[in-house]
């Protein structure tokens, strides 16, 4: 009896073994680095998601802009095209609009609100049109800006892809070529008291002038962070949405 209860003892004090332990903490760091590396890449995904439509919605807000009335503060020469209040030295500019500059073709981090006080119908370099400067989260970016004419796609750098039946393919708004490297500026214009988008860049700078011919149709912007991708798109009738990259 005292044999069996002697056993009995020594068999339930038995711990774990060496191997057994590092076996049990190899599963473990196996299962949080994965956890770990789908919460980074969910957690990068959702703030892409949120800065694409930040972007978007700083097209609504010239569009906005363009039809409501906004003052900016200036000299009279300074307001060309809109109404001057002189006691308050405020410009209410005729039209309104965001510009993305990419003069070395690389992406950018930032953006600018702009009012068109020189009626150039363009952003105007040089702070005095400036509304708002908007800076990108710290390692997201615009990789690339366009205005599609016709069926030719023009870009400030690379081409966007899109995905048709599992094939990538860098040519969207069914546009049948894509000149990457094209353009240096993207400007997308509303001037009231329409709602309508207009598109100037640095090789059509004039095209959104008062009573001038829309060159392109639609504009597309392209931010990235990581490994992910999305599009912001603007058609010409003014219309906005955020998707997939190349959509």
């Amino acid at each position: 009896m005292s044999t069996s209860s002697h056993r009995y003892t020594s068999s339930f004090k038995r711990g774990f073994t060496l191997i057994e332990l590092l076996v049990v903490v190899a599963i473990i760091s196996i299962t949080s680095a994965f956890i770990l590396v789908r919460q980074q890449r969910f957690d990068s995904s959702t703030l892409l998601r949120s800065l694409s439509y930040s972007v978007a919605l700083s097209v609504r807000q010239a569009q906005v802009y363009g039809s409501s009335v906004l003052g900016t503060t200036t000299t009279s020469t300074g307001c060309v095209g809109g109404n001057f209040s002189a006691p308050t030295n405020t410009c209410f500019a005729a039209a309104y609009g965001m510009d993305i500059s990419m003069p070395s073709h690389a992406p950018v981090s930032s953006y600018t609100l702009f009012a068109d006080l020189d009626n150039s119908g363009a952003y105007t370099v040089g702070g005095s049109e400036d509304i708002k400067i908007f800076n990108l989260s710290t390692g997201y970016t615009i990789t690339t800006a366009c205005a599609l004419n016709g069926s030719d796609l023009y870009c400030t750098a690379s081409c966007p892809p899109t995905v048709i039946n599992g094939v990538t393919v860098p040519l969207p708004f069914n546009a049948t070529t894509c000149s990457a490297g094209y353009l240096k500026t993207l400007d997308i214009v509303f001037r009231r008291p329409n709602l309508d988008a207009c598109f100037s860049t640095d090789h059509e700078p004039s095209v959104c002038q008062s009573g001038q011919i829309p060159f392109y149709s639609a504009a597309y912007v392209q931010v990235s962070g990581g490994d992910n991708t999305r599009g912001v798109t603007v058609s010409s009738t003014g219309e906005i949405a955020v998707g997939t990259a190349g959509t």
